[in-house]
């Protein structure tokens, strides 16, 4: 169980100082401030990275998705928190589950040089990565990929690749 005290997060002053939309994912003060009105979105894009949004709260810098985690639930992520359609800035609460670093990772658009994800030319074959054979079309590796990455990661699979 993670100490909250060591992070810093009061659930009940969060619920009375923010209020979280998760229609549109976004955070907003509930009490003015010098810098800030009610209604102002709170944080702010961190372009240093993997473009997440950050919240600054009792001078600590929160990524925002797991603040929003800690809103909803009252409790902190105990896992990573994954972006269901691969963009970081999008925090509907529909778009974030609890992954482990691995699930986080096959949601990841990654296609390669040919443009298709999990496939590689080989030989003069289309090789499938996830071992499921060689294939004479890209077309054919492709639709192979979809089908294994389907059976093997689930929900977590990259939307690109449900087709």
């Amino acid at each position: 169980m993670i100490d909250l005290q060591m992070i810093n997060l009061n659930f009940d002053e969060i619920r009375t100082r923010y209020h979280y939309d998760p229609d549109t994912g976004f955070v907003t003060y509930k009490v003015a401030s010098a810098m800030m009105k009610v209604g102002d979105r709170a944080g702010c894009v961190d372009v240093s990275g993997f473009r997440n949004r950050r919240i600054t709260y009792k001078k600590k810098c929160h990524l925002e998705h797991r603040f929003i985690w800690f809103w909803v639930t009252g409790e902190w992520p105990s896992k990573l928190i994954d972006h269901i359609n691969g963009n970081p800035l999008d925090n509907r609460w529909v778009n974030l589950r609890l992954a482990t670093h691995s699930q986080n990772s096959l949601n990841k658009k990654t296609t390669g040089k040919l443009g298709a994800k999990g496939v590689c030319l080989n030989k003069g074959k289309y090789k499938v990565t996830l071992c499921v054979g060689s294939y004479d079309t890209l077309e054919e590796a492709k639709a192979a990929y979809r089908e294994a990455a389907l059976r093997v990661q689930g929900e977590f699979m990259h939307h690109s690749v449900k087709l």
